[in-house]
Order: C-alpha cells, then sequence, then structure tokens
C-alpha cells in the first residue's frame, strides 16, 4: 500500500511540485523566512524562561510569573524585529536571484 502512494507521489507530484519549488519567488520567501529561525530560537529561550513547565509550586516559578514582563521584553522585541527581518531577506534573496546589487 505504502509503495503504491510512494510511486503515485513520485509520478504525479514531484514534477510540479519541483517546478513550483524551483519559482524564484517562491524561493526567495522561503530563504527570507529562513533566515529568521535565529531569532524565533532566541526569542523562544526567552518565552520557555518566563512559562517554564515546572509546578507552580516551586520558588524559581513564582519568581519568573511575577517578572515575566521583564524576562519577555526580548522575546518581544525578537518578535517584533522579525518582521523587518524576514522583509530585508526576501527582498536581498529576489535580488540575488535576478543579480543584482544587494
Amino acid at each position: 500500500m505504502l509503495d503504491k502512494l510512494t510511486v503515485w507521489i513520485e509520478n504525479h507530484l514531484a514534477g510540479p511540485m519541483a517546478k513550483i519549488a524551483n519559482q524564484r519567488h517562491l524561493r526567495a520567501v522561503r530563504d527570507g523566512i529562513i533566515a529568521t529561525l535565529p531569532l524565533i530560537i532566541v526569542g523562544s529561550f526567552f518565552l520557555i524562561i518566563a512559562f517554564p513547565p515546572l509546578p507552580e509550586s516551586w520558588g524559581i516559578t513564582q519568581f519568573l510569573t511575577s517578572n515575566a514582563a521583564t524576562i519577555l521584553l526580548p522575546y518581544r522585541m525578537t518578535m517584533y524585529i522579525m518582521a523587518l527581518y524576514a522583509t530585508f531577506g526576501i527582498g536581498a534573496s529576489l535580488a540575488k536571484s535576478y543579480n543584482l546589487d544587494q
């Protein structure tokens, strides 16, 4: 059953999907979003620190919860700047595909 599905995907979907994946505008969007991954990871660490998966009875959890606004500041900053960074990343990637100055 799985072999039939794999063969069908290779015969019917692989070709059109490869053409779509090689389209320069979609590649630019992909590369621009991938460029934001370090910001997402750094911001996510601060989100996990602010709301740790620990019991609320622990002292560290109470401390982190009471100081969540301060701890979440780097998270908010990275998430806010991510849109600008993605925009510039998409533009730079598209310019690179057209062999323009970056």
